[in-house]
């Protein structure tokens, strides 16, 4: 019995000096696909279409429906125009979504797309600040005034968020495929 236990203690001894030497080990560079694919993922600010509740979704989903509001699911977007009328007294962003009407929840739950509202949306300027669109005339505006309201407009990003893309960028900076 007593080599049992010995040859027993062996092997533990054995498995576990190989397990600890594998673990010292650094692992293998995460590819570039795979560190891409985890910052497009990263946590984003959804709001719902009507009442406006957040949600906090992988940022790859695009639109969804949320599943105790049966509401669409639009990223949030901010507004850097410095002289953007909707920009708060402490100096934030504006923080919005444009919701596309041509877009509804059918009654199965999957989100379908009208195409007579979709020329409503065409003449909406979608995606633009809604407080910088009351101070502009998009009848008279030249292209190059057009382009650069929209350069303003960007995804908001999460603060956790922003810090984990940076240490991402890092990484896929150091990597090579």
């Amino acid at each position: 019995m007593a080599w049992q236990f010995t040859l027993k203690l062996g092997f533990l001894l054995a498995f576990g000096g190989l397990w600890i030497g594998c673990g010292g080990k650094d692992a293998e560079p995460r590819t570039r696909d795979v560190v891409f694919q985890e910052i497009q993922s990263l946590p984003t600010l959804y709001l719902t279409g009507n009442t406006r509740k957040q949600v906090i979704a992988a940022g790859d989903r695009g639109n969804f429906v949320d599943d105790k509001t049966d509401e669409i699911c639009w990223r949030v977007m901010e507004c850097g125009n410095p002289d953007c009328p909707g920009r708060g007294a402490d100096g934030k962003s504006l923080q919005f979504v444009t919701p596309n009407p041509a877009m509804y929840v059918k009654p199965d739950g999957t989100i379908d797309y009208d195409q007579k509202k979709s020329k409503e949306e065409e003449k909406m300027a979608g995606g633009a600040c809604p407080e910088c669109l009351k101070k502009r005339n998009l009848k008279t505006e030249s292209n190059a005034i057009r382009n650069k309201y929209a350069k303003w407009v960007k995804p908001h990003v999460l603060p956790e968020s922003a810090k984990r893309k940076k240490e991402l960028e890092a990484e896929l900076a150091a990597t090579s495929d």
